[in-house]
């Protein structure tokens, strides 16, 4: 089985909350075909959402050797407060977070800027 590492992130497209997930081979650095995207049911309340979110990545991630993860937080700024928004995207990346980390991967949370970082450049040539 290949291995990959998987990069994902929650935010939301639209008025749509998405959790996608992409995986790149670690010895090429190519993305696979291979996505991982959940759109939670905006019918049920948050805390289901949210489990059913843990159970997607979770079922996803067993189709996958995964050796590590990086989970993309969204940057937050302080002045912005905690709003409803705020809290349901910290809701679901935590069930994201418990997800990877029970494949036995390390797992990093990290920002764009230090995405950026990680990859020699700025957030900006993380996205490019």
């Amino acid at each position: 089985m290949k291995v990959f590492v998987l990069g994902l992130r929650v935010g939301t497209e639209g008025s749509r909350w998405t959790i996608r997930g992409v995986l790149i081979d670690p010895a090429t650095d190519d993305v696979s075909q291979a996505t991982i995207d959940h759109f939670p049911n905006k019918s049920h309340d948050e805390a289901r959402q949210a489990h059913e979110a843990h159970d997607a990545i979770a079922s996803a991630l067993r189709a996958h050797e995964i050796e590590a993860v990086v989970l993309r937080e969204a940057d937050h700024h302080r002045r912005a407060g905690l709003t409803a928004g705020t809290k349901k995207r910290l809701r679901l990346e935590g069930a994201c977070l418990s997800a990877c980390r029970a494949t036995g991967a390390p797992v990093s949370i990290m920002d764009g800027k230090a995405i950026g970082t990680a990859l020699g450049g700025s957030k900006d040539d993380a996205w490019a």
